[in-house]
C-alpha cells in the first residue's frame, strides 16, 4: 500500500500545472497554493534571517556545520493576528514556502524560497531545530557530558500541486525509485545518499519524460 501511494504521488509529476508562475499574495493554505489564488495581499518587507546549521549543548559549546538563509515578514502581531496562520506568499518575485501553517509573528516562522523542478513540482527547504538531553561533547574542556542539546539541521521538502508536501528523505526517494529497477540499483551503491536526493529526484524526472 506504502509503494502504491508513492506511484500515485509520482505519477502526479508529469500532469501539467496550468499557471508556472505564483501570484503576488499570501497563501494561507494548501490548496490556495495550488490553485494560485493567494486569500490576503502582500503588504509586508521580508526579513532575512541566517540561521546556525550544527549542534550546540546548554553549556554554550558545541559544533557548527555552517549557515542557512532564511525569511521572515517584517509584520506587528496585531496585523498577524488579523492575517491568521499561513503557509507561504509571494513577494511578486519569489515564492517562499514552509512545510506547515505557521503564525507569521513568530520568531520561529521562517520561510525558503521555492525552486522550480517542472511545471507541477518545487522544492524548498526547511529549518528543523530539535532539542533534548543526553551526552554532550564539551569542546572547551574535551570531556563528555550531560546536558541539554540543541540540534538545527536543512530538511528539504517536495511540493507537488498536483498533491501534498513530503518531506525528501531517502526513505522516501527509495520509494519512488521503485518503478525504475536501473536508478534504483545505482541510488542503492550510492554513497552519502542524503546529499544526492535532489539530483535523483531530476533523474527520476527526467527518465519518466523520456519514456
Amino acid at each position: 500500500m506504502k509503494r502504491y501511494l508513492s506511484l500515485i504521488f509520482l505519477c502526479s509529476y508529469f500532469l501539467t500545472f496550468s499557471q508556472s508562475e505564483f501570484k503576488k499574495g499570501v497563501y494561507k493554505s494548501l490548496n490556495e497554493v495550488k490553485q494560485n489564488t493567494p486569500s490576503s495581499p502582500w503588504e509586508y518587507n521580508l526579513i532575512s534571517k541566517y540561521k546556525t546549521l550544527g549542534q550546540a549543548n546548554s553549556g554554550g559549546a558545541g559544533y557548527v556545520n555552517g549557515e542557512a538563509l532564511f525569511y521572515r515578514i517584517s509584520i506587528k502581531k496585531k496585523e498577524a493576528r488579523e492575517l491568521g496562520s499561513i503557509i507561504g506568499f509571494c513577494d511578486g518575485r519569489k515564492m517562499y514556502m514552509t512545510s506547515k501553517l505557521v503564525d507569521p509573528s513568530r520568531k520561529s516562522s521562517l520561510f525558503s524560497p521555492i525552486e522550480r523542478v517542472n511545471d507541477s513540482v518545487y522544492v524548498f527547504n526547511q529549518y528543523i531545530e530539535t532539542t533534548g538531553y543526553g551526552p554532550s561533547m564539551n569542546m572547551v574542556s574535551g570531556s563528555t557530558q550531560f546536558a541539554a542539546t540543541s540540534t538545527a539541521s536543512e530538511t528539504q521538502y517536495i511540493l507537488d500541486l498536483n498533491g501534498s508536501i513530503k518531506e525528501l528523505t531517502v526513505d522516501y526517494m527509495t520509494e519512488l525509485l521503485q518503478m525504475n529497477d536501473e536508478l534504483l540499483e545505482e541510488f542503492n551503491q550510492t554513497k552519502r545518499k542524503e546529499k544526492l536526493l535532489l539530483l535523483y529526484l531530476f533523474k527520476l524526472l527526467d527518465d519518466g519524460k523520456s519514456n
